[in-house]
């Protein structure tokens, strides 16, 4: 099942040397057990206030409350925008109910970047 969990999001910069995080909503996994992402960028800041990184990590919960990193690495191109990522591969299964996304800015208090991400869900067979 697709899940829309950002459209026009905006993630923000924290300043020099910061890292500003923040989190998509949850998703019930239901009977399923393995997720695709899919993510972009729609547009980002020019010139000194470009981020020096944009990532995201898929996390599961079984509680809400604690969350653990299932898929880190998953990075957008500040230079190249627009730009379209799908992250799918075998350790995308995870054994939580629940997921969600994290989105990660690294970059001045200006720094901004435009995104868009989907999770779908669906059985993987052993």
């Amino acid at each position: 099942m697709r899940h829309h969990l950002a459209s026009q999001t905006i993630v923000s910069g924290s300043g020099a040397g910061n890292t500003n995080e923040e989190w998509s909503r949850a998703v019930e996994m239901g009977g399923d057990n393995a997720v695709t992402v899919t993510y972009w960028a729609v547009s980002v800041t020019t010139g000194a206030d470009v981020p020096s990184t944009v990532a995201l990590e898929l996390q599961g919960s079984a509680d809400l409350s604690n969350w653990n990193a299932v898929v880190t690495g998953m990075t957008l191109p500040t230079t190249q925008v627009p730009s379209y990522q799908v992250e799918q591969n075998t350790s995308m299964v995870v054994p939580w109910p629940y997921v969600r996304l994290k989105y990660r800015v690294n970059g001045t208090q200006n720094a901004r970047m435009m995104l868009g991400a989907t999770l779908d869900t669906f059985t993987a067979k052993s």
